[in-house]
């Protein structure tokens, strides 16, 4: 029984300490252009966090909880972001190229502006079809780093076009 004990306040202490790993309480955290490549942040608590700019290539988000999340520039170049809520993320210049979106939510995003969406795995067509109902504008305007537009990117790993 001790070890138990010892193991959930471990797993308690842990999660408020604001160390990264998987299942942390980073909420808010300011981690603008922290170098996360290949992080295993399976299940951790993002929330409103500070992102943008942050290097995520390769991390494992899997069930992470990214809701309000500044998250603009992010690169997350083959992430796994598999059942992530990203609801209501500021995602403007994101790349996401070769992620993993399986069961992600994307709801009420306010701008998907310059965000490259190239060879991303497991977009529904409900959620790609909503992406592709924002503006013109958003959809028009190309990512500074990947030179493409969010518009072709969406489009990129379709044959039947």
């Amino acid at each position: 029984i001790r070890s138990e004990v010892l193991t959930t306040l471990f797993r308690s202490a842990y999660k408020k300490s604001g160390a990264v790993g998987p299942g942390a309480d980073l909420s808010g955290a300011f981690l603008n252009t922290a170098y996360l490549r290949g992080a295993d942040l399976q299940g951790a608590n993002l929330r409103g966090a500070y992102l943008s700019g942050t290097d995520l290539t390769g991390a494992n988000l899997q069930g992470a909880a990214l809701s309000g999340s500044n998250m603009k520039g992010v690169f997350l170049v083959g992430a796994n972001l598999r059942d992530a809520r990203l609801n209501g993320v500021e995602l403007e210049g994101a790349d996401l190229r070769a992620a993993d979106l399986t069961g992600a939510s994307l709801d009420n995003i306010p701008s998907i502006a310059g965000v490259d969406f190239t060879l991303v795995q497991g977009l529904s067509d409900s959620t790609r079809a909503m992406l592709c109902g924002y503006s013109g504008k958003d959809l028009g305007t190309w990512n500074s780093f990947t030179r493409t537009n969010t518009k072709s990117s969406l489009f990129s790993n379709l044959t039947d076009i």
